[in-house]
């Protein structure tokens, strides 16, 4: 990565070199340039990323506009069912007038209990 860096002049392995004018002494630190640079690709990535699925959302109404249509008149895409064991763990807490936290790690065995009986 900072052979490509200094390839392209952002950063120089020459100490005497003086490029930018953040540092007085001259020296400009590859390690923090590069970590600016990786921070701004990662930036970049997630906004292609993001992009990317947004045209492919995009192309599928496009390619099938009755399907698209259908599903944005019911709600967009079908919805997960909540997790049992959340919702065992929030009735423990209000049951037991305790707090979520608190429930978490005692309402284990409750849990497998009833699991065991279904």
């Amino acid at each position: 990565m900072l052979d490509i860096l200094e390839s392209q002049g952002v950063i120089s392995k020459i100490e005497d070199e003086f490029k930018g004018s953040g540092n007085k002494s001259g020296k400009i630190s590859r390690i923090k340039k590069a970590k600016k640079w990786t921070d701004s690709v990662d930036t970049s990535l997630q906004k292609c990323i993001d992009t990317a699925a947004y045209g492919y959302k995009e192309y599928k109404k496009a390619k099938n506009p009755i399907s698209a249509k259908v599903t944005s008149m019911f709600g967009g895409a079908a919805k997960r069912p909540p997790n049992p064991w959340i919702q065992h763990v929030k009735a423990f807490s209000q049951k037991k007038n305790i707090s979520y936290k608190e429930a978490l790690s005692k309402a284990g065995s409750s849990y497998r209990a009833m699991k065991n009986k279904i």
